[in-house]
């Protein structure tokens, strides 16, 4: 009987398959990992397997897109109040000017 096939990713040895056992894909990457090389998520609070401990679940990538999404929108919206608010106290410090140079008239 032949043996089932095991081609994939597995860092641990290049030359042959060593401990390796039938592939299973990832999914983040779709790639063919065995499980004996998967890890758990680096993230505290998930447990999805991935393959290496630097890569994130597909789980934890899309929070931290939304996350930094949700940063940059508060930032604009920061900077767009900065902005008014700087408008107001010119046109107030203007109104001042004014009315100071025509009482003096």
């Amino acid at each position: 009987m032949a043996k089932p096939k095991t081609t994939h990713h597995c860092p641990k040895d290049n030359r042959g398959q060593g401990n390796c056992r039938k592939a299973l894909r990832t999914a983040l990457r779709k790639r063919l990992y065995c499980p004996a090389h998967q890890t758990y998520c680096p993230h505290k609070d998930c447990d999805d397997r991935v393959h290496l401990k630097t890569e994130l679940c597909v789980k934890c990538v899309t929070r931290k897109a939304t996350e930094e999404r949700e940063k940059k929108e508060e930032e604009k919206k920061r900077k767009e109040k900065a902005e008014v608010d700087k408008k107001k106290a010119s046109m107030a410090q203007s109104e001042r000017d004014r009315n100071m140079k025509n009482k003096k008239k």
